[in-house]
């Protein structure tokens, strides 16, 4: 039993650095809001565009099954007359970082969590559905000579309200952190919720993947390809620690968060 809290502290320890390798831009997690308090722009000084239909703050005490993601308020929406809903967060970020989109959901129909960098295309996760509350979260970067970001969650033509809750946009600081052998050709990057995709320059012969207490979550051997895909949609949400192997036995350490 010792034995395995020193591997825990140890393992905490070694990836602390992964768990402040970001830092927030924008984090609203509707706590100091009023009951019904209305999150439009210029509306009691809330700080979202709520282009079509409406959102309010609403505590879980003063609505009869109603839940939040984190803590005890959250923001419900509920759409306008063309059964539309947007809520937008315009924001000024750095050219050449990269960041990440982040917000709990919760909805019977089809919404997307959405980012556009400037005059770029929209960078979406597509149609989501979460009857439960569920985080979504969308990784972009920006590119030089563009600083303005609208990130926003929106549902087309249907009825049903949206709740969202914990909305975050925050700098992602690296994904890699000091192994034992570096190697710098081995990357990571998101492809939807939960799936993400391992390149390298080489081939990639071995990957295992762990929880920060130090738990197995998934390990595959005689890869040698340069790419493959990880589907870690049905873990619940966590940081995870993938430890990379190239065809030449050097040894890399990456981040997922879900």
């Amino acid at each position: 039993m010792k034995k395995n809290l020193l591997l825990i502290a140890f393992v905490l320890f070694s990836f602390s650095s992964l768990v402040n390798a970001q830092t927030n831009v924008w984090f609203d997690d509707f706590e100091s809001y009023t009951e019904n308090q209305n999150m439009a722009t210029g509306a009691g000084g809330a700080l979202y565009d709520i282009w079509v239909g409406t959102s309010n703050a609403w505590n879980t005490a003063n609505h009869v099954g109603s839940t939040a993601a984190n803590g005890s308020q959250f923001a419900n929406g509920v759409v306008g007359n063309a059964l539309n809903w947007y809520m937008r967060k315009t924001l000024l970020l750095t050219a050449g970082k990269n960041y990440v989109f982040e917000v709990y959901t919760k909805s019977a129909i089809n919404h997307s969590i959405v980012v556009k960098v400037g005059a770029l295309a929209n960078i979406t996760t597509g149609n989501v559905t979460s009857p439960t509350w569920t985080k979504r979260s969308v990784s972009f970067s920006v590119p030089e000579g563009q600083s303005s970001t609208v990130v926003y969650i929106y549902q087309y033509a249907k009825t049903n309200p949206i709740q969202v809750d914990d909305f975050r946009v925050y700098e992602d600081l690296g994904t890699s952190v000091k192994s034992t052998s570096a190697i710098n050709d081995i990357t990571i990057s998101t492809l939807d919720y939960g799936k993400y995709e391992l390149n390298s320059q080489n081939s990639i012969s071995s990957y295992k993947i762990f929880t920060l207490e130090g738990r197995l979550v998934h390990s595959t051997n005689s890869l040698n390809v340069k790419s493959v895909e990880i589907d870690l949609s049905n873990q619940t949400n966590n940081i995870f620690v993938l430890k990379a192997t190239s065809s030449n036995g050097l040894t890399k350490t990456l981040k997922l968060i879900k």
